[in-house]
């Protein structure tokens, strides 16, 4: 027997809802959080986590200011980022701005390091 859609009777179930267990249909799959129901996406707790992603290109923003490699990674990192939450914004906007200011300061270092040789 297979499984129907918790909300749309008769709807063929597509899966299970990785948070809640209920199964859903392709109508009732989230595209903001992979494997959620969309019940489960537009609750309060799900918009304050934070993805590991985000965290780590704001990690590599912030050692970007000593080492230029990171600042880059960190640049590339934040653009390529698909899905991207709605507790992840502030995050990113402060990698941003941290991202901006090191390529900055590496940029101006290495023409001050050009202009003294």
């Amino acid at each position: 027997m297979t499984p129907v859609c918790s909300v749309h009777e008769g709807a063929a179930s597509t899966g299970a809802c990785a948070r809640c267990g209920r199964f859903m249909c392709s109508a009732c799959v989230d595209g903001r959080r992979a494997g959620w129901c969309a019940s489960c996406a537009g609750r309060a707790e799900a918009r304050l986590e934070v993805s590991s992603r985000a965290k780590l290109v704001l990690l590599l923003a912030v050692l970007g200011v000593l080492v230029f490699p990171a600042a880059a990674v960190s640049w590339w990192l934040g653009r390529s980022m698909t899905q991207v939450l709605e507790a992840d914004e502030p995050l990113l906007e402060g990698a941003r701005w941290l991202q901006g200011a090191a390529l900055l300061l590496w940029s101006v270092g290495v023409l001050l390091w050009i202009g003294q040789r």
